[in-house]
C-alpha cells in the first residue's frame, strides 16, 4: 500500500488530473487499460448486505494489519484478534470467506442501515451504499443539485435526463433542450460538410445514413437553430454557510 501511495503522490506531481488509478493508467498507457484499472479496483472493496438488503460497500480491508483492528472495535469482538483463522494477514487471507460471514452475520443484528453507519462510523470505517441509477435519480440530493432535469420528447411525453454538470455562483445555465429524434440532423450536418442532395440520398439508399419518422405531434425543435422546450428546471441551489 506504501507503494501505491507514493506512485499516487508521484502521478499528482507529473499529470493535471484529481487523482483515480483510472486516470493515471489511462494516461500512462492507454485508456483501454486505463479502464480495466478502473473496474479492477473494485475488486479490493468489500460488499455486504444491509439490515435492510441494502448493498454496499467498504473500502476497509478486513486483512491488513492496520485495519483489521477497526473491525474489531466496531463490533466489540477483541477476541478475533486471538483466533488462528484470523491472527495475521496471511491467515485472514486464507480464511477471508469465513471472516466477511462472521462480518455479514454482525452487520445483520442491526435495524436500521443507520445505526450500523453509526457503529462503523466510531471505528472510522466508511460505508458507501450501492444505488441503482433509477434510486439516485429519486434522492433527495438529486433534486436538490438538479442531477436529473424532465425534458420534452416532443411527442407529448418527457424524458428524465442527467442535468448539468456544474453549476456557478453568478450564472444561471440555460435548461437541457429537448433531444433530437435518430437522424434527424443528417441532411443539415451533411450539406454543412458539403455534400450534395443527391450524394446524401445515395447514403441513405445505401442504409449508411439512418432516421426514425418523426412523429407529426412533434415541434418543429430541429429546424430552429436555438429552440428549447418548456421544460422544467430547478433552480440554482444556495449552499448553506
Amino acid at each position: 500500500m506504501a507503494i501505491v501511495g507514493l506512485s499516487f503522490v508521484a502521478f499528482s506531481g507529473r499529470i493535471a488530473h484529481a487523482g483515480s488509478a483510472y486516470a493515471y493508467v489511462s494516461h500512462t498507457f492507454g485508456r483501454r487499460w486505463g479502464f480495466i484499472a478502473g473496474w479492477t479496483l473494485l475488486l479490493t472493496y468489500l460488499t455486504f448486505t444491509g439490515p435492510g438488503g441494502e448493498h454496499f460497500t467498504v473500502a476497509t480491508s478486513l486483512i491488513g494489519s492496520r485495519t483489521f483492528p477497526s473491525y474489531l472495535r466496531a463490533m466489540r469482538r477483541a477476541d478475533l484478534a486471538e483466533d488462528p483463522r484470523f491472527a495475521t494477514a496471511a491467515a485472514r487471507r486464507a480464511n477471508l470467506e469465513e471472516l466477511h460471514r462472521i462480518v455479514q452475520c454482525w452487520i445483520l443484528t442491526f435495524r436500521d442501515i443507520g445505526a450500523l453507519d453509526a457503529q462503523l462510523d466510531e471505528a472510522k470505517i466508511a460505508l458507501g451504499e450501492v444505488r441503482s441509477l433509477k434510486q439516485l435519480s429519486e434522492m433527495e440530493w438529486a433534486e436538490y443539485w438538479g442531477a436529473i432535469q424532465e425534458v420534452s420528447d416532443r411527442n407529448g411525453g418527457t424524458y428524465r435526463l442527467p442535468g448539468r454538470p456544474w453549476h456557478f455562483s453568478h450564472e444561471k445555465l440555460e435548461p437541457l433542450g429537448s433531444p433530437a429524434f435518430q437522424g434527424e440532423h443528417n441532411r443539415a450536418v451533411f450539406s454543412e460538410l458539403g455534400l450534395s442532395e443527391d450524394e446524401i440520398d445515395g447514403y441513405v439508399a445505401a442504409g449508411a445514413l439512418v432516421s426514425v419518422s418523426i412523429p407529426a405531434t412533434a415541434s418543429d425543435y430541429g429546424r430552429r437553430a436555438n429552440g428549447t422546450a418548456n421544460i422544467k428546471q430547478p433552480p440554482l441551489p444556495t449552499i448553506p454557510s
